[in-house]
């Protein structure tokens, strides 16, 4: 569930750099009080659903500093 909300997400902000805080807030919602280590490990299970795996995915992409990015 949580993974297609993050697939919708990144989708309606394709190449748009998403920082974890509003990643966490719009899935998980304001009340969450859990750490962004949730939220790297969904990312983690939803690029292998997408076929990326090893150093560099082809798809959801880290950004320094910022999140998390979808490459179309």
């Amino acid at each position: 569930m949580k993974e297609l909300k993050l697939l919708q997400l990144f989708h309606a902000h394709p190449g748009e750099a998403l920082s974890r805080d509003r990643l966490l807030n719009d899935v998980w919602g304001y009340n969450y009080f859990g750490t962004t280590r949730t939220l790297d490990q969904v990312i983690v299970q939803l690029r292998k659903k997408l076929g990326d795996t090893g150093d560099e995915p082809r798809h959801i992409v880290s950004v320094h500093g910022v999140g998390y990015k979808l490459i179309l």
